[in-house]
């Protein structure tokens, strides 16, 4: 063998296939960079999707709810699509759970009828935690920049009013897309705002301006909600220094307070005091968090009946149990409750769509805890757990695609061991070759 072909077998093999699965481990996929952006554009397009329809409608490309719901279908597929180039491995425990969703779906639909809009709402989440396994390699100045444009959108619409009612007028895209908003035209608010911009009674109690931020999801509660995962991320997954995280937390929290929305504030608050120190919970309490709070939930509904009219939180726990005292165990199991106000209690909503069984299981599945590997922070899980119990008795806008995106894609990226130290995971890579390779028989 010549002189060059032995240097050329014994060069150190870099940035191949094989050396980047070995470093990831057996269970890892083999994740480019490329496809991480390409997975991260998907979840940003999914985000500002309602937004980017709502500048379209309000400079003369009319929307309506069918057209609105055909787009978001589409974009939903796409994200899915990156899954292909990129496919993930679900574990045993997944696909059974995921079995038992699609039974209990069904039997449900056997009772209530099929709706489209529940089995997609069903699916959204788990979507994208395949999305954001699959991507893995998000680096964290690309979470920095998707921080960074929602604050933004926000600022215009807290310092130029007229500017972001006029380029992107929520309250005429509601209008348009949105038949209760419709069909209560006269209680919409003027100046093209969301018609829960303005609280019953007037103004709110934190933001900053006279009526509560939306920023590029339209409605404030949507913004609560974001600031709640990016704190989660920031906290618990973001790989930078301790102050940039911090800082990154605190815009979060301006966020939430500018939006109103109490009890999104409330649980930044509890996650930050949890995650920024990353200390490890036990994981059985993944598993409690959603019982303790709907057991919580529960005792309170069963306190005095007039304390629930006290506000928003209690009013709408008085409809998630009110939806259901009247059903028997048998018509729970099989999500046979009362809907006339299951757009304003999430937990009733996924009752009828699963039964109670499934409601659980749902919530268990959502928020990654069958998904996760050795080496991933229990303590994510957990908040995320938290995060979805509390806002589902607030309603069912944790399955709007502007959010639901965002919470799969971080319980996906929750997934690998990003929080582990760097020297640990250079010592766990293995070492490259470097000698002669051994002659093929």
């Amino acid at each position: 063998m010549s002189s060059a072909a032995t240097q050329r077998i014994n060069r150190p093999v870099r940035g191949t296939k094989r050396v980047r699965a070995a470093a990831l481990g057996a269970e890892s996929p083999v994740t480019t960079v490329s496809h991480a952006w390409r997975c991260f554009l998907a979840l940003v397009v999914s985000m500002f999707l309602n937004m980017l329809l709502a500048i379209a409608n309000a400079n003369g490309l009319g929307m309506n709810n069918k057209l609105v719901t055909v787009i978001q279908i589409v974009v939903t597929l796409g994200s899915g699509a990156m899954i292909l180039s990129q496919p993930i491995k679900l574990r045993p425990a997944e696909q059974y759970l995921l079995i038992v969703l699609v039974l209990l779906f069904l039997m449900a639909s056997a009772v209530n009828g099929f709706n489209m809009k529940a089995m997609y709402d069903c699916l959204i989440i788990p979507l994208y935690i395949a999305l954001g396994r699959s991507a893995r390699a998000i680096k964290p100045r690309w979470m920095d920049w998707l921080l960074a444009a929602v604050t933004g959108v926000v600022l215009v619409e807290l310092l130029a009013p007229s500017l972001f009612t006029r380029v992107v007028n929520p309250g005429g895209f509601f209008m348009a897309t949105r038949a209760w908003i419709a069909a209560n035209a006269g209680s919409a608010p003027d100046g093209g705002l969301y018609v829960g911009a303005v609280r019953g009674g007037g103004g709110s109690k934190f933001a900053l301006a006279d009526h509560r931020l939306s920023g590029p999801f339209l409605e404030p509660l949507s913004l609560g909600y974001f600031s709640v995962l990016m704190t989660i991320y920031y906290a618990a997954i973001h790989q930078s220094k301790w102050w940039v995280r911090i800082g990154a937390i605190g815009v979060c929290l301006l966020l939430s307070l500018v939006s109103d929305s109490r009890a999104a504030t409330g649980i930044i608050v509890l996650s930050s005091l949890v995650l920024i120190y990353r200390v490890q919970l036990p994981a059985i309490l993944i598993w409690l968090a959603p019982l303790a709070i709907l057991g919580v939930a529960l005792a309170i509904y069963w306190i005095q009946p007039t304390f629930l009219a006290g506000g928003d939180a209690l009013y709408r726990i008085g409809l998630t149990f009110d939806g259901m005292k009247d059903s028997s165990v048998a018509d729970l199991m099989m999500g046979k409750v009362n809907t006339d106000r299951v757009g304003d209690s999430g937990i009733l909503y996924l009752v009828s769509c699963l039964g109670i069984i499934g409601l659980f299981a749902a919530i268990f599945y959502f928020s990654g805890m069958l998904s996760r590997r050795p080496g991933s922070a229990t303590s994510i899980y957990v908040m995320i757990a938290v995060y979805l119990t509390t806002m589902l008795i607030f309603g069912g806008a944790v399955f709007s695609i502007k959010t639901a995106s965002l919470t799969g894609f971080l319980v996906g990226l929750a997934t690998w061991p990003h929080a582990a130290p760097k020297r640990a995971v250079q010592a766990r890579r293995p070492a490259i070759r470097r000698g002669p390779m051994p002659e093929p028989r």
